[in-house]
């Protein structure tokens, strides 16, 4: 027997014991799994990250705008005219600017 020839029969046991163990898949079937799981995985990752950045940002305008209220309030203001200023501040967000242009006075 020559080198060729195991070789040949090790990469053969090789790829039936991976066939076996990965769902009894050949090496393309294998191929097409890992990129559709590379690709589940980044989405996944990409949304995980947009959802924190988005509640990251809302925690801090929110901590942003008591700041502001307070440091009002501390200065004198009335609650009527920290309300009305705050009430006539633009809204922040996309969503936001969408819903007050959507109002109907």
């Amino acid at each position: 027997m020559n080198l060729a020839t195991l070789l040949a029969a090790t990469a053969e046991q090789i790829e039936a014991e991976w066939a076996d163990s990965f769902f009894g898949l050949n090496q393309e079937q294998r191929f097409v799994v890992m990129i559709v799981a590379i690709a589940c995985a980044t989405g996944i990752v990409i949304s995980a990250i947009a959802i924190v950045t988005g509640i990251v940002s809302s925690v801090h305008r929110r901590r942003l705008e008591a700041d502001l209220k307070r440091e009002m309030l501390d200065r004198g203001m009335s609650a009527g005219e920290v309300a009305r200023i705050v009430e006539s501040a633009p809204p922040q967000s996309w969503l936001d600017r969408w819903a007050s242009s959507q109002k109907k006075d």
